[in-house]
């Protein structure tokens, strides 16, 4: 596949925000293709310098139950570097 579609979750729209997850799946003309997806440690994002923003905060704990769960507790969170160095050898490879 010629494509890779990325989805970042973060405690921010600014750069550099915390990252709390990683998705990305391959496509082209025919549909999709393998999927990857990694949460990420929060503690990890910060110790590498990422930020966040109040009103990303405030936006993420109007959330319903679950969908806070999902992006903070998160048993199996990689940290960051970790994760960066997975995605970065799946889009060099062009597979995961």
């Amino acid at each position: 596949m010629k494509h890779v579609m990325l989805d970042l979750e973060c405690l921010g729209n600014n750069v550099p925000g915390v990252i709390l997850s990683i998705g990305a799946v391959e496509f082209d003309a025919a549909g999709l293709g393998k999927e990857f997806y990694y949460r990420i440690d929060v503690a990890s994002s910060l110790l590498a310098g990422l930020t966040t923003q109040p009103e990303t905060i405030q936006w993420w704990s109007g959330q319903d139950g679950p969908a806070k769960e999902a992006a903070f507790f998160c048993p199996g969170a990689v940290v960051l570097e970790e994760a960066l160095h997975k995605f970065a050898k799946i889009v060099n490879k062009s597979t995961y």
